[in-house]
């Protein structure tokens, strides 16, 4: 009796039959997306910033050197003040290297940078009370500052400070300008007042 063998393809030269793959999926091709007004943000961006940059600067305002022989008490952090009101701070003190005086270095502020001009004065008000009469009473409770008279010429960062306010200082605005004449000084001197039935109207400039 013969055993029958299980009939095999290969070996009757007939290829196998190759199992079914499965379809795959294709890639969907899609159209180039046009950037239109998004490559304009990186330039706006670059000018963002360059504008915050030159704001920051312009708000700094303007640095000034002032040279004083004695600083007074003055202090990193009092004002610089003009008609009363602060137009600037004191940054730095510090003692020239000739130990001669002292350089005052303030930074005025943006909107009042027009003052550090050519002829422009600059003393420390502190309380004084002499023959002429009281000046800078206000500094008795609060600190000393810097006061100014603006100049009028060239731009300037340098100045030399007034070891006392200037007699300009003590005219009024709008006051009355008279010239006169007498053989001798007397005891008149500047700054001294000038009086009418025992009431000061004016200072002797």
């Amino acid at each position: 009796m013969t055993d029958q063998q299980p009939s095999d393809n290969s070996s009757s030269g007939q290829p196998a039959p190759s199992p079914e793959l499965p379809e795959l999926p294709m890639a969907a091709q899609r159209p180039a997306r046009h950037l239109g007004w998004l490559w304009l943000l990186p330039l706006v961006a670059v000018f963002a910033v360059a504008w915050l940059i030159a704001q920051s600067v312009e708000h700094r305002g303007t640095p000034v050197s002032i040279h004083f022989k004695d600083g007074y008490g003055l202090k990193a952090g009092d004002a610089v003040r003009y008609r009363g009101i602060p137009v600037g701070q004191v940054e730095t003190l510090k003692l020239n290297p000739d130990l001669s005086g002292i350089v005052v270095k303030a930074r005025l502020q943006a909107d009042a940078a027009e003052v550090a001009r050519s002829g422009a004065q600059f003393w420390i008000q502190r309380p004084r009370v002499d023959l002429n009469g009281a000046r800078g009473l206000e500094t008795v409770i609060g600190a000393n500052y810097i006061a100014l008279i603006p100049g009028s010429g060239e731009p300037q960062a340098e100045f030399d400070g007034l070891e006392q306010a200037p007699l300009l200082a003590l005219a009024e605005s709008g006051g009355l300008e008279v010239l006169l004449t007498a053989p001798g000084q007397g005891n008149l001197r500047a700054g001294a007042p000038i009086s009418y039935r025992q009431v000061v109207i004016g200072t002797i400039l």
